[in-house]
């Protein structure tokens, strides 16, 4: 298993991963339809034939861990990441390439200029994004702004972190299943409950203020 320096410490690869995807994509304890009509559950995890699943099914935790667990191996996350760190690329650029694996498989990005380009130095943070913008997913403007945050990340000099808030999501995600599953099958309305939540914090803060 391989292994990054983490904020001073030694952790591995795949914890820190497992944050960052997850932060990317969401994680749901229930079984959904994606868009082309899949069941899927946790982080993008297509039900598989044996796993008896279907829309609507509960899921715990662990089949979720589970399930990110079988995709890790099955997309052979472990050696594209390991050559980068062999290469002397930083955890933040081992994140960009999982993610994109994770996200195209592990086929096309094994032959691509993008592997070759990454790893003898031709493929820069100056002309990484022109290479990904006229390669890859031209006809999809989501998985390409996916692919632009994935490698602004893996070129920045600041290693990457979960942020608190993802810490405070995770907690609240655990704890209120139901509602975390509302609020990201109702991301608008969600928004502007919260705004008007906000609104109505401030006009109290400013009446008592004036008083």
């Amino acid at each position: 298993m391989i292994k990054v320096n983490y904020q001073g410490a030694e952790q591995l690869f795949k914890d820190i991963f497992y944050a960052y995807i997850d932060m990317r994509e969401g994680s749901r304890n229930v079984v959904y339809a994606d868009i082309y009509g899949n069941p899927t559950y946790g982080i993008g995890h297509k039900v598989e034939a044996n796993e008896g699943l279907v829309p609507g099914t509960e899921v715990s935790n662990y089949q979720v861990q589970q399930a990110f667990n079988n995709d890790y191996d099955r997309l052979q996350i472990e050696p594209w990441v390991a050559e980068l760190q062999e290469a002397g690329h930083t955890y933040n650029m081992m994140l960009a390439v999982a993610s994109f694996v994770w996200s195209h498989g592990y086929g096309d990005y094994e032959t691509s200029a993008l592997r070759a380009g990454l790893l003898d130095g031709s493929l820069t943070a100056d002309n990484i994004q022109a290479y990904l913008t006229a390669n890859w997913d031209i006809h999809k403007p989501k998985n390409q702004q996916r692919n632009r945050k994935d490698f602004e990340v893996g070129f920045s000099t600041i290693p990457w972190t979960s942020s608190s808030f993802y810490a405070s999501a995770k907690w609240f995600g655990n704890h209120f299943p139901r509602l975390s599953d509302w609020v990201k099958n109702n991301p608008g309305l969600a928004t502007t409950i919260l705004l008007i939540m906000i609104i109505a914090l401030l006009v109290l803060i400013i009446k008592t203020k004036l008083k």
